[in-house]
């Protein structure tokens, strides 16, 4: 038997990423919205502005369907990351059978360290995390089979708890 598919959601900097490619490691195919956001801008890489602005326009053009779509073509089993709306998680959760959907969070402080020890300042990590889009990405959690906080746990119990709850 196949796992499951596994959905990430989670704000800024909680780890969603490092999580994904955890289980990539572990042969999960792993699906970055972000990589399906680029391809959309015909772009390779964008900036954290680019990123959440044509992300905006696919979520209002075709919401949470866009995600879904690249995720069919990849096909199942596979590593969702991230999914940062209500409406993107049920869309995963109807059409992705028997997926886990895990939600990744950390206070407030690790968030802010991890982002300026990788991309900023405290000024710009604060102007983001107060976006609309963080709130709805943290509100996605009320949806979640699990929520794991990354302030309590290393990326190895992390990963063995979302292991745990994939029941792989």
């Amino acid at each position: 038997m196949s796992p499951p598919s596994i959905v990430i959601s989670g704000p800024l900097c909680a780890g969603k990423t490092t999580l994904a490619e955890s289980l990539g490691k572990r042969g999960w195919r792993v699906l970055s919205a972000r990589s399906v956001i680029a391809r959309f801008a015909g772009r390779g890489e964008l900036d954290r502005e680019d990123l959440q602005r044509f992300g905006r326009q696919l979520e209002m053009e075709r919401p949470g369907v866009w995600l879904l779509r690249a995720a069919v073509a990849l096909g199942e089993p596979l590593v969702l990351d991230s999914v940062r709306t209500r409406k993107q998680a049920q869309i995963a959760r109807t059409y992705l059978e028997g997926c886990r959907l895990i939600h990744l969070t950390a206070r407030l402080e690790v968030r802010r360290d991890r982002f300026n020890g990788r991309m900023g300042d405290a000024h710009e990590f604060d102007s983001i995390a107060t976006t609309s889009l963080e709130t709805e990405a943290a509100s996605v959690a009320e949806m979640a089979d699990v929520v794991i906080d990354t302030s309590m746990h290393d990326e190895r119990e992390t990963l063995d708890l979302s292991l745990c709850i994939s029941e792989w």
